[in-house]
């Protein structure tokens, strides 16, 4: 009798226990069929063959692919939390992306787990409860918080908006430049953050903040010029999310800084920021998407003239979302430019992006480049966790080194020797099925 109360009190605490503690295993498989084209424009007018100038021609690049994504980021992630009491909670995040089904895609290939690290979109622990929420880990960054909420296709496929094409090609030329402790995906994400989110009971307004360290070992007082391994601050980022929602509005503002290179002993410091506001308002028969960015590329203390010229990119989107039975109509506009400053002759990594070429005979005008892009689509809901649905989008680049193009391996990169290709229209378009779980 004794040995039969002792199980039952044992099963009674492991029920307690079960009940304040859940683990949920969730995911998104996103499949479908997408085809992509992309017209790119010769760096150089002409070239010289026996003595005589000679056109170059446009080239025209075209491909259908298995891939993933579309519609909702295919993922795969386990959730759980733990009450503490007294209103505490502790909880964790682990999530990772699901690559494409077309092993020539850059993710990967049937449905594997892509990317460098095994949950590569989200790995957080967390700890909440009255006073908000710490949080710590890979996560977004909050600028772009608002690129994904306020675009109707959520910056999924070739919808995505051009804002966020932009934002990743700016980050990608200058990390690039550098291959030093930072990543062209750090737009979007970033490592070993430590975050801090707002309660949820403030009438409506949002809001988090975020901090990364660097990583680096910082080298100073280092007088030998041939000693070059002084990498600083390179990798540091920090930014902030403030918003408000109700009454079918939903708008917020946010900022964010990293560094993209800080060199103690060559010199040199690269800083990219990001400034954007959004918003969305529900009309009921239709939803509304807006949205405005600005990055900076500021260049100090280039003793050696091998970082990137300083510039500034703008960029815009409106959109909207109109439910029609089971499904919804999504269309957006968007818009971006870019302008540069300094001297662009100088360094090696300066006409990447700030081209020197519009102020060259002979050569297409590339300086202050500028894309325009409109895409539509329909998501068609089978259940709660099901639907089909189709993209279109096209974008009309002019005078644009930066490669934006509405996806797939087709785009040309532009090199500062002038003698690769830069994509003067692309489109393409999306067919898949989407399911939940």
């Amino acid at each position: 009798m004794k040995k039969s109360l002792v199980a039952l009190a044992v099963l009674a605490v492991a029920g307690v226990a079960s009940a304040q503690s859940s683990v949920t295993l969730f995911g998104t498989v996103d499949y479908g069929l997408s085809y992509y084209q992309t017209s790119s424009n010769p760096a150089t007018k002409y070239s010289v063959v026996n003595g005589y100038p000679v056109q170059n021609g446009s080239i025209k690049q075209s491909e259908y692919a298995m891939s993933s994504g579309n519609e909702t980021a295919s993922r795969i992630g386990f959730r759980g939390v733990e009450d503490l009491g007294g209103g505490l909670a502790a909880s964790f995040w682990l999530e990772g992306s699901l690559g494409s089904l077309d092993s020539q895609g850059a993710v990967g290939g049937n449905g594997t787990l892509g990317g460098s690290s095994f949950f590569n979109r989200r790995a957080t622990v967390s700890l909440s409860g009255p006073f908000g929420e710490l949080r710590i880990g890979r996560d977004y960054v909050p600028t772009y918080w608002n690129d994904t909420n306020f675009d109707p296709f959520s910056t999924n496929g070739v919808g995505t908006n051009l804002i966020t094409k932009m934002g990743q090609a700016i980050f990608a030329n200058t990390y690039g430049a550098y291959g030093q402790n930072g990543s062209p995906s750090s737009y979007i994400r970033h490592d070993n953050t430590v975050g801090y989110f707002l309660p949820g009971n403030l009438g409506g307004f949002y809001g988090q903040l975020q901090y990364a360290p660097n990583g680096s070992v910082k080298v100073s007082g280092v007088n030998d010029p041939n000693y070059t391994n002084g990498w600083g601050n390179s990798g540091g980022a920090w930014g902030a999310r403030f918003g408000w929602t109700g009454y079918g509005a939903d708008v917020a503002v946010s900022y964010g800084s990293q560094n993209a290179n800080d060199h103690y002993t060559n010199g040199g410091q690269v800083k990219l920021t990001t400034l954007n506001l959004g918003g969305t308002y529900d009309f009921g028969a239709a939803k509304v998407f807006a949205e405005a960015s600005q990055i900076n590329n500021k260049t100090s203390n280039d003793v050696n003239g091998t970082f990137p010229s300083d510039f500034k990119a703008w960029g815009a989107l409106l959109g909207v979302s109109v439910p029609v039975g089971p499904g919804v109509i999504k269309a957006s506009y968007g818009h971006v430019q870019a302008s540069c400053s300094g001297d662009p002759n100088i360094g090696t990594y300066r006409n990447n992006l700030c081209a020197v070429t519009g102020r060259v005979p002979g050569y297409y005008n590339l300086s202050n480049p500028k894309s325009d892009q409109i895409a539509i689509g329909y998501v068609h809901n089978l259940s709660k966790r099901t639907a089909v649905y189709g993209t279109a989008a096209y974008i009309r680049d002019r005078a644009n080194p930066m490669d934006l193009t509405t996806g797939g391996l087709v785009g040309f990169s532009r090199v500062g020797d002038h003698t690769t290709y830069s994509p003067v229209y692309s489109w393409g378009y999306d067919l898949g099925i989407r399911h939940s779980f």
